[in-house]
């Protein structure tokens, strides 16, 4: 039988008697297009019917078994592009909120730094205030101080002039 030579294998009987095959490379791809090797095609021409339609039958088995992995790697990859492709216009939507939060945080720290700015400014003033207070209240207690001296130097010359109007009095009797 011609199938050795086209690269089909016998590995193990199967149900209804029909040998499963293992297809090896029997052609090349040169620039694109399937050119069958002259051992391919005088394995092809010795070949009966009803072998041809086997191996004919087995190559659409494969050829169906490996049409339906390609599309589901197709699959995957279009599923992990779409996954992909709907990330990126997330963190697309996540960056522009957070430029949006940006710009208003911005807008706030300019508002807090005029507010700081006042209040500064309002301290700086209140601090000369409270100076001022300080230095009137230390002129005040001083003021305060000397007007004890004076009026504890009033009462012993009122004291002093009460002794003499009793002299006086005594003094006139």
């Amino acid at each position: 039988m011609g199938l050795e030579r086209l690269g089909f294998f016998p590995l193990k009987r199967v149900r209804q008697g029909l040998a499963a095959f293992r297809f090896c490379s029997i052609f090349g791809v040169p620039e694109g297009d399937f050119v069958f090797d002259s051992e391919f095609n005088a394995a092809v021409a010795e070949t009966s019917t009803s072998d041809a339609a086997f191996i004919v039958a087995e190559l659409s088995k494969k050829l169906a078994h490996a049409s339906r992995i390609l599309m589901q790697k197709a699959k995957a990859d279009a599923d992990l592009r779409v996954t992909s492709a709907t990330e990126r216009l997330g963190l697309a939507d996540k960056l522009r909120r957070a430029e949006v939060e940006v710009l208003a945080l911005n807008d706030e720290n300019q508002q807090l730094k005029v507010k700081c700015s006042k209040l500064q400014s309002t301290a700086s003033d209140n601090e000369k205030v409270l100076e001022s207070l300080r230095r009137t209240i230390e002129g005040g207690a001083n003021e305060k101080a000397a007007l004890k001296g004076r009026i504890t130097e009033l009462e012993r010359v009122q004291a002093k002039m009460s002794e003499l109007e009793q002299v006086f009095t005594e003094v006139a009797r």
